[in-house]
């Protein structure tokens, strides 16, 4: 059975997919970052099968997975940096939320 990694964007509508590799059951597949940082819209993901009749899955998340795992990180993009944080959306499907920081003004005097 052959799955992938569904990406939806649903303010812009983009919807971009990505082969998952099953290593001993565990999948991995590569998200090239550029990808996500063409604009700041919030992202959800899903896992699709392929079959004769596809099936689309949420992730499992619960609050102790959550607390768990490493949900928040921040990374350069176009010389800016970025805050990245994964979170279990309202429709219970895993969301990732990218802001950039915020730039303080440091006044000479």
């Amino acid at each position: 059975m052959e799955y992938s990694l569904q990406v939806d964007e649903p303010k812009s509508g983009l919807l971009e997919t990505y082969p998952l590799k099953n290593e001993n059951g565990l999948f991995q597949t590569t998200l090239p970052m550029n990808n996500l940082m063409d604009n700041l819209f919030v992202k959800r993901f899903f896992i699709v099968e392929h079959s004769d009749e596809p099936k689309v899955y949420r992730f499992s998340l619960d609050k102790r997975t959550l607390q768990n795992t490493t949900t928040r990180y921040k990374v350069i993009s176009n010389s800016q940096l970025v805050k990245l944080k994964f979170y279990r959306r309202k429709d219970l499907s895993l969301g990732l939320a990218m802001t950039p920081a915020k730039l303080k003004n440091l006044s000479v005097k």
